[in-house]
């Protein structure tokens, strides 16, 4: 069944950033991710080292952004009620 499109859920990514400390310089991942991702099907590509498996680990809560808000149907992930 198919929801009205105002009602249709959304994910939403704002100011998300993730650093990996592997010795000196850090390795900056994602950095000020700003995404909107409606129902649907989504592709995510990009070239070698972009960070594509960091954003699909952060978006299926395999791993936390450094800085940010990550909202999965409305809900902030980082509060323990959410997961």
């Amino acid at each position: 069944m198919t929801k009205p499109p105002n009602e249709q859920r959304a994910d939403r990514v704002v100011g998300d950033q993730r650093v990996f400390l592997l010795g000196d310089p850090e390795v900056h991942a994602l950095r000020n991710l700003q995404l909107t991702i409606g129902a649907g099907v989504v592709a995510v590509m990009g070239p070698s080292g972009s960070g594509k498996s960091t954003l699909l680990n952060l978006l299926g809560l395999l791993d936390r952004p450094n800085t940010g808000t990550y909202l999965l149907e409305g809900r902030d992930v980082a509060t323990p009620d959410a997961r």
